[in-house]
C-alpha cells in the first residue's frame, strides 16, 4: 500500500506541475468509473488481489475492455489482439523504452531469449507517449528501484516541464574595427567563393562518413549473423555432397546457389520464431525447460536454413543436371 501511495503522489506532483489537461478523460488514475473498473478487469485478466493504480482506456467505445492498467504487479496491456502483460522487475530488467510519435516500443534488451519488442498503441487514449514512459519508468523505479533506459525519437513532443533557463556567458567588449567597404560585385564573388569552399570542405568529410557508416552497418551485420553463415555453410555442404552421389559432378556448383538460399531461410526462420515466440513458458522439469529454451532459440532457424540448402541445391541440380 505504501507504494501505491507513492506512485499516487507521484501523479499528483506530476498534475500540479503541467496542469489538469495534462490527462484526458480516458485516463483514470484515483476515480475509477465501477463499469470502466468492472470491463477492465475482466477485458485484461486482472486477478483480485491485484490493486489497480491507473487504467488507461483504449477502446474505440470507451467502455474500458481494452488499454494498459497499471498494478502493484505491473502492467497489464491489450489492444485487438496484442495482448501481454509484464511485472515491473520484468519491465525494469528485460526493457528500454523508445519513444515514437505513434507509439511507445518497449525495446527488448539483448541477452533474454524469451524477451520480445512490445508495441504500445493508444490513439484513442489521447495520451503523449512521453508521459507514459516516464509513468512507466518511475512505476519501474518504486517497485524495483530500478529506472528504465528511455530513447525518444519524437522530436515533435513538448516538453512536459518547463526547461531550466541557461546561464548566458558574460561578453566581452572587443575593439572594432571599421567594416571593409565593398562593391556589390566584389560582396556577391566572395559569397560564391565562401559556398564553394564550404561545398569542397564538406563532401569529402560526407563521403568519408557516408563510408564509415557503410562500412560499419555491414560488419555490425556480419557478425550478429556469423552464426547462421556458419549453419548455411555446413548445410550447403552436407546437401551438395548428398547430392554429388546422386547427380555427380554437377551438384559441386549447386552450393552457389544453395548457401545463400539457406541463409536467407535461417533469416525468416527468425523472423517467425519472434512473431510466435511465446512470453513465458510453464514446463515440469530441468530437462522440459532445457527443451523449451533450446527450440525456441534455435529450432526454428535450423529448420529454415535447413530447407533453403535442401531446396538450393535441388533447384540447381534439377536445372543444371
Amino acid at each position: 500500500m505504501e507504494k501505491v501511495n507513492e506512485f499516487n503522489s507521484f501523479i499528483q506532483g506530476l498534475i500540479e506541475a503541467n496542469g489538469v489537461k495534462i490527462f484526458g478523460k480516458r485516463i483514470h488514475w484515483k476515480n475509477f468509473p465501477e463499469k470502466i473498473a468492472a470491463n477492465a478487469v475482466k477485458g485484461l485478466n486482472i486477478p483480485g488481489n491485484e490493486s489497480m493504480m491507473m487504467f488507461i482506456d483504449a477502446s474505440i467505445t470507451g467502455s474500458g475492455k481494452e488499454g494498459m492498467a497499471l498494478t502493484n504487479w505491473g502492467v497489464r496491456y491489450k489492444e485487438d489482439a496484442n495482448a501481454w502483460n509484464l511485472t515491473w522487475s520484468d519491465l525494469s530488467e528485460k526493457y528500454s523504452f523508445i519513444i515514437r510519435a505513434k507509439s511507445l516500443l518497449l525495446q527488448a534488451k539483448p541477452g533474454d531469449d524469451f524477451a520480445v519488442n512490445k508495441e504500445v498503441n493508444m490513439a484513442l487514449a489521447f495520451i503523449n507517449y512521453d508521459i507514459l514512459a516516464r509513468i512507466l519508468s518511475k512505476s519501474c523505479q518504486i517497485f524495483t528501484g530500478k529506472n528504465v533506459e528511455t530513447v525518444n525519437t519524437n522530436t515533435s513532443n513538448v516538453p512536459i516541464s518547463s526547461p531550466a533557463v541557461p546561464i548566458q556567458p558574460e561578453l566581452t567588449q572587443t575593439p572594432s574595427k571599421a567594416p571593409e567597404q565593398l562593391s556589390n560585385f566584389q560582396k556577391a564573388q566572395k559569397e560564391t567563393s565562401q559556398v564553394k569552399d564550404a561545398r569542397e570542405e564538406e563532401e569529402p568529410i560526407n563521403l568519408q562518413n557516408n563510408r564509415r557508416s557503410n562500412m560499419s552497418d555491414s560488419n555490425s551485420f556480419l557478425k550478429s549473423n556469423i552464426g547462421a553463415i556458419i549453419i548455411s555453410l555446413v548445410f550447403s555442404v552436407f546437401y551438395c555432397a548428398i547430392m554429388y552421389e546422386k547427380s555427380g559432378a554437377v551438384a559441386v556448383p549447386s552450393f552457389i546457389l544453395a548457401f545463400p538460399l539457406s541463409f536467407v531461410g535461417w533469416i525468416l526462420g527468425n523472423k517467425l520464431r519472434l512473431l510466435l515466440h511465446p512470453d513465458f513458458i510453464i514446463t515440469s522439469g530441468f530437462m522440459g525447460s532445457l527443451k523449451e529454451k533450446f527450440f525456441w532459440r534455435f529450432v526454428p532457424q535450423l529448420i529454415g536454413s535447413f530447407i533453403g540448402a535442401m531446396a538450393g541445391s535441388g533447384i540447381f541440380c534439377s536445372i543444371f543436371g
